[in-house]
């Protein structure tokens, strides 16, 4: 299998890993780290109170998961009984179709998800005097 094959070869399996991770983390409410704008912190967690956002946290997970499984398809790629298996078209096709529907259902849970969201805002600090 050529360089430029496996480096395909490694995105791809990147991207689908990227999208299962992400998705598992979300609907199996995978401890991730969040951050809370307000005070400026992070927090490792499966669910938090107050104002938080888990997607910046949510995404470096998938992506640190992601980038393993690309450098291990890459490593793997290079050995020739596995160069054979990878270097069939139907396999890389499959894996490219796998991960853009991965991706696919990672931005649908997220739409329907904050579409569907209902905030409660914070109380008024007793100090707050409207005008």
């Amino acid at each position: 299998m050529r360089p430029t094959h496996r480096v395909f070869l490694a995105f791809l399996v990147a991207r689908l890993v990227f999208g299962v991770v992400f998705l598992a983390s979300a609907l199996g409410r995978w401890p991730v780290p969040w951050y809370f704008p307000l005070q400026h912190r992070w927090e490792l967690a499966r669910r938090v109170t107050g104002l938080a956002m888990d997607w910046y946290g949510r995404s470096l997970v998938a992506l640190l998961a992601g980038a393993a499984a690309g450098g291990l398809a890459y490593a793997v790629a290079h050995a020739p009984s596995a160069a054979r298996l990878f270097a069939r078209r139907g396999f890389v096709a499959a894996v490219a179709h796998l991960g853009a529907v991965m991706r696919m259902q990672d931005v649908l849970f997220y739409v329907f998800t904050l579409a569907t969201r209902h905030v409660t805002p914070a109380a008024l600090p007793s100090w707050y005097c409207p005008r």
